[in-house]
């Protein structure tokens, strides 16, 4: 059954009629969807691998086929719950110690958490500004590829792991 208030309407006709207010209003929205954007920072001094930018992250992150192909150490010690978009939660694999990232020619040292997942054009650019020398890079980002390093058969079943713990 449809929920519809005293006009008749449903709760996404008041919603889209909201939306087509705010048009007449000089309001600015944001769109409901954007392509993805990416860099291809160098990391570790060797590989190039392209790199989602995403605003709405709390840390830096990346799968465990890059990190197999980086060869970096990894403190499994380290792991945190990741939550993705659609609020599945899965738990990082651990966390690599100061990476170095190259973004043009500034090098920076990031804390790079192993995570088992993939999470499958208007121009932007990347402004980085390093702290420690106020040396400022900015780079063009480019529509996001395919990805380097496909995942491996041997990649982590999250949900095998899950239901081994229950």
């Amino acid at each position: 059954m449809v929920e519809r208030d005293t006009s008749g309407r449903t709760k996404e006709e008041r919603i889209d009629a909201f939306y087509a207010s705010l048009a007449h209003t000089g309001v600015v929205v944001g769109a409901q969807t954007q392509a993805l954007k990416a860099i291809t920072p160098t990391i570790n001094h060797k590989f190039e691998v392209e790199a989602i930018l995403d605003e709405g992250a709390q840390i830096v992150a990346m799968s465990g086929p890059v990190w197999r192909n980086t060869n970096l150490p990894m403190d499994t010690d380290v792991t945190i719950a990741v939550q993705s978009a659609n609020q599945g939660v899965d738990e990082s694999l651990g966390m690599c110690r100061n990476v170095p990232f190259s973004i043009g020619d500034l090098t920076m040292f990031l804390q790079v958490h192993t995570i088992t997942r993939n999470y499958l054009n208007g121009s932007q650019t990347l402004t980085v500004h390093d702290p420690n020398s106020n040396h400022v890079v900015t780079v063009p980002t480019h529509t996001r590829g395919n990805p380097r390093f496909a995942p491996s058969v041997d990649t982590f079943d999250s949900d095998a792991a899950n239901t081994s713990k229950n």
